[in-house]
């Protein structure tokens, strides 16, 4: 499984999707421990996260654990002690403000164009465009152009977006 690179919320159920765009579904305690992350603004203990959601120390560090595997959290220990791990949140929580800042500034065209190769699924095609934002913005200024040029011509030649082929 490839590392997660983005987490977006879609009414209350989150989404995390890897570095492929592929989407990876999380059951619910996953959710709920991100979501308390999330809201708490910094780093919480497994039995920190454990009395917040109401659940056992064993089944909160489980469910921690496989956010850590995934990329969405991070894990150190306190300075101060060291059996202590502290959960903080590895990856960015798109939430829906962040999507209309972004919704903002993306022409229509671009977003229809995209949103048609996600299904409809706007959050997947939003989050799709600030990536490719990033790494369009993250080239050298005389080079965009025509990158810009090849990532709409393959989206408009018809390739979809799957295992099989990137854009």
């Amino acid at each position: 499984m490839k590392p997660a690179t983005r987490m977006f919320l879609d009414g209350k159920t989150l989404i995390v999707m890897d570095e492929a765009g592929q989407i990876v579904p999380l059951d619910d305690t996953p959710t709920r421990i991100v979501m308390a992350l999330h809201q708490h603004h910094g780093g919480m203990s497994g039995s920190q996260l454990a009395h917040e959601l109401g659940i056992s120390q064993p089944a909160a560090s489980k469910a921690a654990r496989s956010l850590v595997d995934l990329g969405v959290l991070r894990r150190e220990s306190l300075p101060v002690a060291m059996n202590v791990k502290v959960y903080y949140l590895a990856v960015t929580l798109v939430d829906d403000n962040a999507m209309k800042e972004l919704q903002k500034r993306t022409p229509r065209i671009v977003f229809d164009l995209i949103r048609s190769k996600f299904g409809k699924q706007d959050k997947v095609a939003m989050t799709f465009i600030d990536d490719m934002f990033d790494y369009v913005n993250g080239l050298p200024e005389e080079s965009r152009p025509a990158v810009v040029e090849a990532i709409m011509k393959r989206l408009t030649s018809g390739e979809g977006h799957g295992k099989d082929k990137e854009l």
